[in-house]
């Protein structure tokens, strides 16, 4: 009897990925996908909106047997390693949309600048992580022995302790110590609550700089920047920015922006 919860899952949620689906290709959807797409959402939105569904599916989609006849849908198996590509995708897509705002609107104006007066980024640069850092590694082989619940929560309410103790602090510098807390911190509370024990993993099962290289044409119209180049992040870049590239993990690019001042011509 949850209507409203219905109705989100079958109207706009499939909707947004719809959308989402358009905005990743760039427009060049394929025909059998967005038919797919609509025949199912004609199906489980038939018993909200029959009359609607009804006349798409006989006189959008061609169909001659009505939808109210039609079986429930059954999906394929999830194909874990295609979700978790989307996941990131959307992830650096919303990450490099905000760090835009950021740059166009920083927080710190000089008493004569004028918001609006901001010059806009020519160039930008993403940063990818292959590997955690050597220090992140250890914490996290030491997190993949805590043990999880139903809803991937720390068993140990202390666990943390567990962390402080383990023996791969005692040898961890000390500028490392306190970002390790941190990293572990981070990594139960967010990325395992909402994944799982595969948010713990060493590495992507996917090339995530080959990723972005394919939708690159899609981030420069995401934020209208018309130069934008995908660098591995523990290589050192012309353009410096140490610690956005330090900052990218495996799954969590980091991305800064330039703008690039033409040389005036020759006189």
């Amino acid at each position: 009897m949850l209507y409203g919860e219905a109705l989100r899952l079958v109207w706009f949620d499939m909707d947004t990925l719809r959308s989402q689906y358009a905005i990743l290709t760039n427009g060049d959807v394929h025909q059998e996908v967005t038919k797919r797409l609509m025949e199912v959402q004609m199906v489980v939105l038939s018993p909200i909106a029959p009359h609607i569904c009804e006349h798409l599916w006989r006189n959008v989609l061609g169909k001659q047997t009505f939808v109210v006849q039609e079986r429930w849908p059954t999906p394929a198996a999830v194909d874990g390693i295609l979700k978790r590509q989307y996941e990131v995708i959307q992830g650096a897509l919303r990450f490099f949309r905000l760090e835009f705002d950021k740059f166009m609107s920083p927080k710190k104006k000089k008493k004569k600048q004028q918001v609006g007066l901001v010059t806009k980024p020519t160039h930008a640069v993403i940063w990818v992580a292959k590997n955690y850092k050597q220090y992140q590694q250890d914490i996290l082989k030491v997190l993949q022995q805590i043990e999880l619940d139903a809803e991937n929560a720390p068993v140990d309410p202390d666990f943390m302790r567990t962390v402080k103790n383990a023996e791969v602090m005692e040898g961890m510098q000390k500028t490392d110590t306190k970002k390790a807390m941190s990293f572990a911190s981070f990594m139960m509370r967010n990325e395992v609550s909402a994944r799982g024990p595969a948010a713990l993993h060493l590495q992507l099962p996917f090339d995530e700089e080959s990723m972005l290289k394919d939708i690159l044409d899609v981030v420069k119209t995401q934020l209208g920047v018309p130069n934008i180049e995908v660098c591995d992040a523990e290589r050192e870049h012309p353009r410096g920015c140490d610690s956005q590239r330090e900052a990218a993990t495996p799954g969590n690019a980091r991305i800064a922006f330039f703008v690039d001042v033409p040389e005036p011509a020759a006189a």
